[in-house]
């Protein structure tokens, strides 16, 4: 099946089995389902991560998200994101070429976030920025 790879804020486009152990190898660990993004979801796409993600590997952020509600409420997306489709019964299937292009156009704004790890990271990175 067809599934789409965010990591270091690039995309790649890879085949895999489908399996448990599949997504997991992709993510590093025991996979996440993620519902922060109601567009996503009216596409029938799933954005799967690494359950510990934030604390294995805090400097690999992939997505920045600033809740749009006049507060200082932020979240991180961090190592490598899959996204995938899923059936009517909910199973895990490959993605179309139509939802390949609409997740890469829905994460290629041009708005970007630096997160300041200098005091404890050595290196800055552009990360996708997006508001909900």
């Amino acid at each position: 099946m067809k599934v789409l790879v965010l990591n270091d804020t690039k995309f790649e486009e890879k085949d895999i089995d489908g399996s448990l152990e599949s997504l997991q190898k992709i993510v590093g660990g025991y996979i996440e389902l993620v519902y922060l993004f109601e567009e996503l979801s009216k596409n029938k796409i799933d954005l799967y991560v690494n359950e510990e993600g934030k604390y294995l590997m805090p400097e690999n952020v992939n997505i920045y998200i600033r809740y749009n509600d006049n507060s200082i409420k932020s979240e991180t997306i961090v190592g490598p994101c899959l996204f995938a489709s899923y059936d009517d019964n909910g199973n895990t299937i490959g993605l179309t070429d139509e939802q390949i292009e609409f997740v890469k156009s829905y994460f290629s704004d041009e708005r970007y976030y630096m997160p300041n790890y200098k005091s404890v990271f050595a290196t800055f990175r552009l990360v996708k920025y997006v508001e909900i």
